[in-house]
């Protein structure tokens, strides 16, 4: 936008030069693919914005689907697919350096028209009133941001909400086609696309090859070497790589325009069907001006956001983004299914599957002791309230709400009334449930369930509660972070906030995490994060990622009063992630391993996987406390068992030591560990550790504490865990008791060893 606002001109003035310059390059570039086909000029612009899987990675690629679209909006006022001006040469061919120069020209102009476009939508929404960054923020995500998430799992979803029988039927009935139709569909456009690049590449090689005559001896391949150093020569050869690339470009998006019949031949699938799919999918080339279609979209108002396809009856139909088709398939068959009876039991059918499948996919990490599903507690204040799933694992409680709610397409622009009710229906309401039930189970220690056989939920030992708000929507990419939410006034307060996640990041979630321990960690740093406001990211995977690669530990960005003294924002920390899934899919050949904690240490891994998997009483708080802590915290804790064990096993004695992790914070708390010979009794072991870190917690005034027992000849085995997860609070019995056992202040040894 560099060069659209003065220091001096006001936001009227920069949005009439942003807009003059929209309308400036609008024109030229309607001149400059007047002489080409349309569905060629975006077949170029398609290739020239891809990258290959197996080079792939969101972080450095420069492509930009949007490009694509915009180009596709200008085009859409052509009477027709063909060029509307003669072309430049007279050769058959088209070559390849004339497409290159064009699809420069094309990507410098379409830039320019997003850079002022987002001026414009800035200049629309700038004010001095609550909410006007969440609504220019939505704006400027349906010019830029496609289809945050992973294609496979888009298709999970859709054969989730539109595959149970009954919805089948209603689709079939209403609008001619089934999910597995419509997906069929997209993959055949979608093979469509590579066949057409692929048969391009398999004709440049064999031009190649056509272009020079096999040498008939060696004489004849001597005098042929000494030819290529000529500069004639390597003119020729770089003319047939020219000719080559040509045969690839050539005519390209002709070749991929497709009828109807022939994607029913390839796909399978009744040509009844498919026309009725494409019918939803296309849009008719012609008949809108230029201007208006871009001047629309810059409102985020897309016109080929949903139906990204475009019909020529001569031509056929051209996918110009699968990826949208792919992504806005809810949508579209959502908005065909709202006049019919149909819808009614289809939205309480998406309601209910988004609930099951956010717990299920939590379930099978968490592994809970106990789940409730939908129950209605009684509230404080004597009020009715549901909640959707309730996960307990050990002395940790998940509250999942889950909202199936859409956003309007007037609030997807940024319409200021539209913005507050939609936000509202999707996150304030799903986000007062959730608090709702914390407050409930953290004020009373049990639920009063109505309508059912059992009154109360004990749930006197939950210690942690973590809310988690599900959406069908992925919100948070619009304000960075849940906080944003507080700051569009849409959330009163920031203070224990829940996880507001879409259904799909929750699912890559789930199937990265190691384990319910480092998924309930995630949670507990995620909300402390939100809660200080100190990380914005574009989208909920990019900070999963951080968390995964170095943590979110920010306690040397916090001042004495705990306030952050710095903000951060993640880039893009997807490639690893985006590399697992292109291999696990078939779409790259090289391997690319499941990213995961590699900082931990292996002693670390070891102890946490065994309290997971004999979960004594207390190990999803311990599990909690020994994640606090970045490579060198969790080293600690791991090698101190170690050697712990093995001075038992050198001396036959037992032996203690102790950590203090976070002192003078709110979070501090305490580990010790005690190693004892095969010879001495548990129960002897678990007395004098449970003796020892009630001392040590309440000397530390901590509110929780963690001590973990080893047998010497298995360090890596908890044989005692004691978790203590009490309020402190002063106690003269305890005064008393850390005077007999003659304990050490904290401030004058870093460890006790007894």
């Amino acid at each position: 936008m560099s060069g659209l606002v003065g220091s001096s001109e006001s936001w009227e003035d920069a949005a009439a030069k942003a807009g003059d310059v929209i309308r400036r390059v609008v024109s030229e570039l309607t001149d400059a693919m007047a002489p080409w086909h349309a569905f060629d000029v975006l077949a170029w612009l398609q290739r020239a914005n891809a990258a290959p899987a197996e080079t792939y990675q969101e972080s450095t690629h420069e492509g930009l689907s949007a490009l694509v679209e915009l180009a596709g909006l200008i085009l859409m006022e052509r009477s027709s697919a063909e060029p509307t001006a003669a072309p430049s040469g007279t050769d058959e061919r088209i070559d390849a350096v004339e497409v290159a120069e064009l699809c420069h020209r094309l990507d410098s102009g379409l830039r320019q028209i997003l850079a002022a476009g987002q001026l414009l939508n800035l200049a629309r929404h700038v004010s001095d009133d609550i909410g006007w960054e969440l609504r220019y923020h939505l704006a400027e995500r349906e010019m830029l941001l496609r289809n945050l998430g992973y294609p496979h799992m888009q298709e999970r979803l859709l054969r989730g909400l539109f595959g149970a029988p009954d919805i089948v039927s209603a689709l079939s009935a209403t609008l001619g086609f089934t999910i597995d139709d419509a997906l069929a569909v997209v993959a055949g456009l979608q093979q469509r696309i590579e066949n057409a690049y692929w048969n391009g590449i398999l004709a440049g090689h064999k031009h190649l090859r056509a272009s020079h005559d096999h040498p008939k001896s060696v004489a004849d391949a001597t005098t042929r070497r000494r030819k290529a150093n000529t500069a004639a020569n390597r003119r020729a050869q770089s003319q047939n790589l020219a000719d080559a690339a040509a045969i690839v470009s050539d005519r390209l998006g002709q070749r991929i325009a497709v009828t109807a019949n022939e994607l029913s031949s390839a796909t399978g699938v009744e040509n009844t069907a498919v026309e009725a799919v494409l019918k939803l999918m296309s849009r008719p080339i012609g008949g809108t001006a230029a201007a208006h279609l871009v001047e629309r979209y810059l409102h985020g108002d897309n016109a080929l956001r949903l139906q990204a396809v475009l019909h020529d009856p001569d031509h056929g139909y051209f996918p110009v983004s699968i990826g949208n088709l792919l992504f806005g398939l809810r949508e579209m068959i959502e908005d065909a299914l709202k006049t019919h009876p149909a819808f009614n039991s289809y939205a309480k059918h998406r309601g209910d599957w988004v609930e099951r499948a956010a717990s299920d996919a939590l379930q099978e990490v968490i592994r809970p002791e106990q789940i409730y599903r939908n129950i209605e507690f009684v509230a404080d204040d004597g009020k009715a309230v549901e909640s959707d799933a309730l996960l307990i694992c050990d002395r940790v409680a998940i509250a999942v709400e889950a909202k199936a709610v859409a956003l309007s397409p007037r609030a997807r622009s940024g319409d200021r009334a539209r913005v507050r009710r939609d936000m509202s229906r999707i996150v304030a309401d799903t986000v007062h449930q959730a608090d709702r039930l914390r407050h409930a189970i953290t004020s009373d220690g049990h639920l009063r369930v109505r309508g059912q056989d059992q009154a109360n939920i004990d749930l006197s030992d939950v210690r942690r509660v973590f809310p988690i708000a599900v959406t069908l929507e992925d919100v948070t990419s619009v304000t960075g972070s849940a906080a944003g939410f507080v700051d569009a006034g849409i959330l009163p307060s920031r203070r224990g906030l829940p996880w507001i996640v879409n259904l799909q990041d929750l699912w890559v979630i789930c199937e990265i995490v190691e384990g319910p321990a480092q998924l309930m960690h995630y949670l507990r740093q995620h909300e402390e994060t939100v809660t200080l406001g100190l990380v914005t990211a574009s989208e909920e995977l990019d900070l999963f990622m951080t968390y995964l690669n170095q943590g979110l530990y920010f306690g040397d960005y916090l001042d004495a009063d705990g306030n952050p003294t710095i903000g951060f924002f993640t880039l893009s920390m997807t490639d690893t992630l985006d590399a697992y899934y292109l291999h696990k899919t078939g779409q790259r050949k090289a391997v690319a391993e499941k990213p995961s904690q590699v900082w931990s240490p292996k002693a670390f891994r070891e102890l946490v996987k065994h309290l997971e998997q004999h979960r004594p009483d207390g190990w999803a708080t311990a599990c909690l406390n020994m994640h606090e802590g970045d490579r060198g915290a969790r080293n600690q804790i791991a090698t101190m068992m170690r050697r712990l064990a093995r001075r038992s096993r050198l001396d036959g004695l037992p032996h203690d030591e102790m950590r203090l992790f976070g002192q003078s914070q709110p979070g501090a708390f305490g580990v010790t560990g005690m190693s004892v010979t095969p010879r001495d009794d548990i129960e002897v072991l678990r007395t004098k550790l449970l003796t020892l870190c009630r001392a040590r917690k309440y000397m530390a005034r901590t509110s929780s504490w963690t001590g973990i027992g080893v047998v010497s000849n298995a360090p890596s085995k908890v044989a005692v865990l004691v978790q203590l997860d009490e309020p402190w609070a002063p106690d003269p019995a305890m005064d008393h008791l850390v005077e007999q056992m003659g304990l050490r202040p904290f401030d004058e040894v870093a460890a006790s060893r007894t």
